[in-house]
């Protein structure tokens, strides 16, 4: 049985309770109602309105339910659901009366309302003491204190009509006192925007962003704000389809972009940071920010893909002269002072994805979980100086090497520093670049001591590009289980991470 309401005004009869005496034991028959057994009558069934084939009797029943519709407040048309139930014809069918007639809500007496008092508007002139509507510590001294001289003068509201003399100061303190809470206000609503960020210190600026120092936050920040004003914000792949009309120069084209922001433009860049450094989800940076998880989602798009834009500069292939003049001392010796970059690659988490394919090439056999990799390489002083696109983890490491573009940089005399896991000796004998590695132990039952000593050398100017990839997942967007809604933009997010750690101080002295 389909679910229907009866359509009378006032009526509570519904299909649901119909079905719920029905499934009831009858104290007669001692049987459930639905069975043969019990020959008991119902207590009300329902009946369709009557069809277009019969125009004057279902105008009939519109007529005598005299129900109205709230949203047009016109007359209620009855749809193919609408029902009437029995109760409201004699004799309980709609044979003997043809229409409803008994118990159709508009008989029902309505509650009384409660009557209203209308409030006597006082007199200015036998009014009481004004009661006071600014306080004195929320202006200056001088001017609140003019305030309360100019009120005890006049003894009037100011927020009533004035009928004083000339010489009355009433409009004077009304306009004072106006001005004052406009700029309580004004004051209220800056401190709520800027409370959270004005009272970080150098330290706290270092954990919600990564960035060094409260002064180099504000520097980067005025050198983004110009670019930042004119973002055309996130709003789903629909929505960026229907604008790309819009942006094409047409009649249409929005004079102004973006829709007006909630938010300061320093608060979106902290939210988005804030992000990137501790992972917070799109409900905390709602809260904390006073704004809707949708809104904290949108924001975050539009800014990761600005940011990385704006920031990818700072993840640069410095030339071989500026790597020799900040070589670090242990790598100075003449084994080691033409080592241009030191390479590894690391994998980052990622939720398990549904499609089968899709498992099979994110699955990696080393840290037995679906995720990412990319190539990072390092100067031998500790800055990020190359980045590749995102790969699927199943990918091996000379691959990556060979895809993504890094063996194109290298110059005549390069030496790359890297991992056994890195057999690209030919691929760099090509280019006219060595390769340095630590010394294997195939074929043989045990190394000798040249070896070891080889071993531990090239692992303790090797560990500095650990020491990068620790730096590059302290933000910790990328350092736990990325999500998948966010695999899109893997390679923004890294770059921007990796753009704030080369702002930070050098690993290597």
């Amino acid at each position: 049985m389909p679910s229907f309401t009866c359509a009378v005004v006032s009526c509570k009869n519904t299909s649901r309770s119909f079905l719920k005496w029905n499934s009831k034991i009858c104290d007669i028959h001692k049987c459930t109602r639905k069975e043969e057994l019990c020959t008991c009558k119902p207590p009300y069934r329902f009946l369709p309105f009557p069809t277009q084939k019969f125009p004057q009797l279902r105008g009939e029943w519109i007529r005598k339910i005299r129900r109205v519709d709230p949203s047009t407040k016109k007359p209620w048309i009855p749809k193919h659901f609408s029902r009437v139930c029995s109760i409201h014809f004699v004799d309980l069918a709609p044979s003997a009366s043809r229409v409803p007639t008994l118990h159709l809500g508009y008989d029902v007496p309505l509650p009384k309302s409660r009557r209203t008092i209308k409030r006597t508007v006082p007199d200015p002139v036998t009014a009481g003491p004004v009661p006071k509507v600014v306080r004195a510590d929320s202006a200056e001294p001088s001017v609140a204190l003019k305030v309360k001289n100019v009120l005890a003068e006049s003894g009037h509201d100011y927020r009533i009509s004035c009928k004083c003399a000339v010489s009355c100061h009433c409009k004077e303190a009304a306009t004072i006192i106006r001005s004052l809470e406009d700029e309580v206000e004004r004051l209220k609503k800056l401190e709520d925007k800027h409370t959270f960020f004005h009272s970080l210190s150098d330290g706290d600026i270092s954990f919600y962003t990564g960035f060094p120092s409260k002064t180099l936050f504000q520097s980067v920040f005025s050198f983004i704000q110009p670019k930042a004003r004119r973002l055309r914000y996130w709003k789903g792949a629909k929505e960026a389809k229907s604008n790309e009309r819009l942006l094409s120069g047409t009649k249409n084209s929005p004079k102004k972009r973006g829709p007006i922001r909630k938010l300061e433009l320093v608060d979106e860049f902290l939210l988005v940071l804030m992000r990137c450094r501790l992972g917070l989800l799109n409900r905390d940076l709602a809260k904390r920010f006073g704004v809707s998880p949708a809104s904290a989602s949108h924001i975050f798009f539009t800014w990761i893909n600005f940011l990385a834009e704006v920031l990818g500069p700072c993840v640069w292939w410095p030339s071989k002269d500026i790597v020799r003049r900040n070589l670090p001392s242990a790598f100075r010796t003449k084994e080691y002072r033409n080592v241009r970059c030191i390479i590894d690659c690391t994998e980052i988490f990622i939720e398990r994805p549904r499609n089968l394919y899709l498992q099979a090439v994110t699955w990696s056999d080393y840290k037995k979980h679906n995720t990412i990799k990319l190539l990072i390489g390092i100067t031998p002083n500790g800055l990020i100086s190359f980045l590749s696109d995102i790969w699927c983890g199943r990918v091996t490491d000379k691959h990556i090497v060979q895809e993504s573009g890094f063996l194109n940089l290298l110059e005549n005399q390069d030496t790359i520093m890297a991992d056994r896991g890195f057999p690209i000796t030919e691929e760099l004998m090509m280019r006219r670049a060595s390769l340095v590695i630590p010394p294997g132990k195939r074929g043989q039952e045990q190394m000798t001591r040249q070896q070891v000593m080889q071993t531990k050398k090239v692992a303790n100017l090797r560990i500095h590009v650990e020491r990068a990839i620790r730096r590059l997942k302290s933000f910790r967007i990328i350092k736990g289980t990325l999500p998948w809604s966010l695999i899109p933009l893997s390679d923004q997010i890294v770059k921007v991470c990796a753009a704030l750690c080369n702002m930070q101080d050098p690993l290597v002295a």
